[in-house]
């Protein structure tokens, strides 16, 4: 079976579970993001998994189908304007497979509130979905995964992979860290969402370490 179908039988088999979440929660939420990721991806010699906290508005629908065809469609910002997030993005995929849209792009938060992050007690609702996260890396085979969550997440992704984000040396660990899996065929660095790192100045700094992490 194919990565594609993988996926869309996976979120067909918690398509209830989205909407009882969706219920729970007050607010509005966009959502599902349900990814599908691109042939340059499935054919990159070294694979990239970039992780991000939430969308900024995204299509709402429950039909898996059209939810797979928005994020094929978005085409990992394409034809959106080059914000931080996604310059820094494109950045990190020329330094490490010499190439630009050869990534997938997951997000912790299934689902965002009103275009922006949701509000405490709808990320307690949402975390509750955070397996379905380790099911797509599962089937994405990343050789890398860098994830854009900053601190705030730490509990979160500590939960998720059983490890607690480590120090890098020359990094204060807010800024970078890495968690260190045991019997896992991959890295993972976890830093600040790139308008953080921009606006910090950490920006240049964050992407030559992580490259080079990544090449070793």
């Amino acid at each position: 079976m194919d990565i594609h179908s993988k996926l869309f039988d996976l979120y067909t088999s918690q398509l209830e579970e989205f909407k009882k979440i969706n219920n729970q929660c007050s607010g509005i939420l966009q959502g599902p993001f349900l990814c599908s990721p691109g042939k340059k991806y499935l054919e990159s010699a070294k694979k990239i998994i970039f992780v991000g906290q939430e969308t900024n508005g995204w299509p709402s629908n429950f039909d898996v189908e059209y939810q797979m065809k928005a994020y094929s469609e978005f085409d990992l910002g394409a034809n959106y304007f080059s914000s931080p997030f996604w310059n820094v993005i494109r950045k990190i995929e020329k330094a490490i497979s010499n190439d630009h849209y050869c990534s997938a792009w997951l997000n912790l938060n299934k689902f965002d509130e009103n275009n922006k992050s949701p509000s405490a007690a709808n990320l307690a609702i949402l975390e509750k979905l955070d397996y379905i996260l380790l099911k797509e890396i599962e089937f994405l085979s990343p050789d890398i995964v860098i994830l854009f969550t900053g601190p705030k997440y730490d509990n979160r992704v500590t939960n998720l992979f059983n490890q607690v984000p480590q120090e890098i040396e020359g990094f204060n660990t807010r800024h970078l860290a890495e968690v260190r899996l045991v019997n896992r065929q991959f890295k993972i660095y976890r830093t600040y969402h790139p308008n953080y790192l921009r606006r910090s100045g950490l920006e240049s700094k964050i992407i030559q370490a992580i490259s080079l992490k990544a090449n070793l």
